[in-house]
């Protein structure tokens, strides 16, 4: 009789690889696959849904399931008066939040647990090295920008590079000797390497990740301080350096990208009257400008946020409850809902996950989010490195609560949640990746 493990488990990593590398397989590769699209990422999701549902096991994974449905329905059915299909099809955008946790917990905690976990943290090291070819290849035909993605495909730029950080930490801290800051970055220098590619897209977020990621490669304590004193110093120098490149690369200049004008339109534009005089004529009148993509206003993030309570009180819908699940969602096969045809303009482009959230579940949903998040992180660690790494993806997600919608993916919640979750276990026998090849070899 086959092990239920070795089942559970191919599924779950054949699904996972799939949705790593199916967008940059089928728009480089074999580009008559673009056409699946839809199904293979529903088909992830009906993966996910059935295997989470088979290992919901804890009082809290419970608890955030039975929550969501009742968040979601009440909003959704009974507030916005929407049909079934509709909810349960945005719905799919919060899978990843809901079972990544559950189900990497039941692979963890069983008799297979290290099995598990090393064969994991070898899929996030080939994915990893992986990014070095498809970015350069995409570098190469785009140039830099946001269709720089990696193995995730055109315009997955900022995810990739956040992932890129966070995996490259992790593998980093599991053999760090803090006594030895710069021996141990000589013994992890193909880690380091690793992130280079980052630097091939238009992922300004990058320089706050390479910031971080060598800081918390320090032990957290008091003396902490007298380290940074020597420490500082050197990452001013890669810092000032690999700026150098990227300005280079993306051939952008130093006093527009690092001035406050910049980063203020960057993150509320301009003019947010103008922004919303514009959006109001491309809906009434089908205007299209040069401040639009394809029909889509390029809106910046936080000035959405502030216009989404007037938009609420024109629709007439519920600042506690939202407009319901699936706003985002159904342009390809179900069909929008007639609230996102309205606002079509304020939806689509750019949106930090805080938004996204709000628009679809109000005030109730971020509330429900927020303490989704606080509760993965209550377990205490067991692992020498577990602080610096919870402190990693916690700045993660708050980063994208409020840059992106990356948490909207099943791939990448799978991806950053084991992480997170590897500061509760151990494994008894933990061979070092790149070791573990040369002897391979």
């Amino acid at each position: 009789m086959v092990e239920k493990y070795l089942i559970y488990s191919r599924i779950f990593f054949v699904t996972l690889w799939i949705m790593l590398t199916f967008g940059f397989v089928s728009q480089e590769i074999i580009t008559p696959l673009t056409s699946l699209h839809v199904a293979v990422y529903l088909l992830s999701d009906i993966v996910f849904l059935i295997m989470g549902l088979l290992t919901l096991r804890t009082r809290r994974d419970i608890t955030v399931f039975i929550s969501f449905i009742l968040l979601g329905v009440i909003s959704s059915m009974v507030f916005n008066r929407q049909g079934f299909v509709i909810t349960l099809n945005g719905m799919r955008s919060y899978f990843g939040i809901i079972f990544a946790f559950p189900i990497l917990r039941w692979f963890m905690s069983g008799k297979n647990a290290d099995r598990f976990m090393h064969s994991f943290d070898r899929l996030l090291f080939v994915f990893l090295v992986l990014q070095v070819p498809c970015i350069l290849w995409q570098f190469i035909k785009y140039g830099a920008g946001d269709r720089v993605g990696g193995s995730l495909g055109n315009w997955s730029s900022g995810i990739i590079s956040s992932l890129i950080y966070s995996i490259s930490l992790y593998l980093v801290s599991k053999r760090w000797d803090y006594n030895d800051y710069f021996g141990s970055l000589r013994k992890n220098y193909v880690y380091i390497l690793l992130l280079l590619p980052t630097f091939f897209n238009e992922t300004k977020a990058s320089f706050i990740y390479l910031v971080l990621y060598f800081i918390l490669l320090l032990r957290l304590r008091v003396s902490m301080v007298r380290q940074l004193v020597w420490i500082i110093p050197s990452l001013m120098i890669v810092v000032t350096g690999v700026g150098a490149i990227y300005l280079k690369v993306t051939n952008q200049e130093a006093d527009r990208i690092l001035s406050y004008q910049f980063f203020k339109e960057y993150l509320f534009g301009e003019s947010t009257d103008h922004v919303v005089e514009l959006a109001l004529a491309v809906e009434d009148d089908g205007l299209i400008v040069e401040e639009t993509w394809g029909g889509i206003i390029d809106m910046p993030r936080f000035t959405k946020l502030i216009v989404v309570p007037s938009v609420f009180r024109d629709g007439h819908k519920s600042i506690w409850w939202g407009a319901g699940l699936g706003q985002f969602k159904g342009t390809n096969v179900v069909g929008m809902t007639p609230f996102s045809k309205r606002f079509f303009w304020l939806l689509r482009g750019s949106k930090p996950w805080v938004f996204y959230v709000f628009v679809e579940l109000g005030i109730l949903g971020l509330i429900w989010v927020c303490w989704t998040f606080i509760s993965m992180f209550m377990q205490p660690t067991s692992t020498s490195n577990g602080l610096n790494i919870k402190l990693y993806i916690a700045f993660m997600l708050l980063f994208f609560f409020l840059y992106n919608d990356s948490l909207s993916s099943l791939y990448f919640c799978s991806l950053l949640f084991y992480m997170l979750m590897r500061t509760h276990y151990e494994p008894a026998d933990e061979p070092h990746l790149i070791d573990s090849a040369d002897k391979d070899k």
